[in-house]
């Protein structure tokens, strides 16, 4: 009977199953409230919410460790955690106006203030890149600048116009994505709604691009009512949607809807959908095409989508179960 019990017990902790013929293994993570990044190493996953990081064993997914409260102090975080790097041998976490330092086991190291609170920063060698918002000729654009180790502006890779604008210029709807990674000391941009991504050194200077000949989809009338129907019903958007509009449509989709850099591999993820699965194109970390194939991924909705990170061949992501209310972690294989 106890051995039936634990069995049981496991089962619930720990459920694996075949999506579409994808092994898809779904472990609860009922100590998250509202996550939103994630990092995964060979080890250890590391997930932070707005204020606190949560660090869980990849071996049993069990609760190693939390810390960080919200606080001007050492250890602490400024309003919110805006991004989340693991880098060899400790983390590096930025919140409002503050970067700091940690142990891959949760211990403080050190900390140090960024010259604006907006200013979202990554380890780039002995440099930094970093994204901010600025105004010019009251339009907004989004950042991204290569900074020295005082974090004086080197110089700037590229600024896109921020979706959401002022005074009545409305809203961008499936805007192209503007993440950027490092890898090998080289700088991964994407600078447009086509498939192209840049690569850059240290002093921004382009050493080459990964692109694809991709056909753009083209937004139809049913993608802009579904988006229509969110923004009006989901309790974030509806009570500020006179001050979003008028949402703005593109006639085609972007050929990147987001991308990872992990492996050595650029893992790019698109539009396409088939059969409820998701279309990912990989490249090597040199640009060659390697292979593509339709993974399952989620959404929160027609716009957004769940926290998720690439490693090891594997993707994993953070999913709210619709059905309990609490938030799950789906690996799925990617090979």
């Amino acid at each position: 009977m106890i051995k039936k019990v634990i069995l049981i017990l496991l089962l619930l902790l720990l459920v694996n199953f075949v999506f579409f013929g994808h092994a898809v293994q779904v472990v609860p993570l009922p100590d998250l409230v509202n996550p939103r990044k994630i990092a995964v190493d060979d080890n250890q996953l590391y997930i932070a919410e707005k204020i606190p990081v949560f660090i869980y064993s990849l071996k049993d997914f069990k609760l190693i460790k939390k810390f960080g409260k919200e606080g001007e102090g050492p250890r602490e975080f400024k309003s919110r955690i805006t991004r989340m790097e693991l880098q060899p041998g400790y983390i590096f976490i930025n919140s409002s106006g503050k970067v700091s330092y940690f142990t891959k086991d949760g211990t403080f190291i050190k900390e140090f203030r960024t010259v604006s609170p907006d200013l979202r920063l990554k380890p780039f060698g002995d440099r930094f890149a970093g994204e901010r918002m600025t105004s010019e000729n009251s339009t907004l654009y989004n950042v991204v600048g290569i900074y020295d180790s005082s974090l004086k502006k080197i110089a700037e890779v590229y600024r896109q116009e921020r979706e959401v604008q002022v005074g009545g210029k409305g809203t961008k709807v499936f805007a192209h994505p503007m993440p950027y990674y490092i890898c090998d000391d080289k700088l991964f941009v994407v600078t447009g709604p086509d498939f192209v991504i840049d690569v850059l050194d240290k002093t921004a200077k382009k050493q080459y691009t990964v692109t694809y000949d991709y056909k753009r989809i083209k937004v139809t009338a049913e993608d802009k009512k579904r988006v229509m129907n969110h923004l009006e019903t989901d309790p974030n958007t509806k009570p500020y949607l006179e001050m979003l509009k008028p949402i703005i449509f593109p006639d085609y989709f972007p050929a990147i809807r987001n991308y990872y850099v992990a492996d050595g591999k650029v893992y790019v993820l698109t539009y396409k959908e088939e059969n409820g699965k998701s279309e990912w194109l990989v490249f090597d970390i040199k640009g060659k095409f390697l292979k593509q194939f339709f993974l399952p991924y989620h959404y929160m909705n027609p716009v957004d989508e769940y926290p998720a990170a690439v490693k090891n061949e594997k993707l994993y992501q953070l999913i709210e179960n619709e059905d309990t209310e609490a938030w799950e972690l789906h690996i799925t294989g990617i090979k």
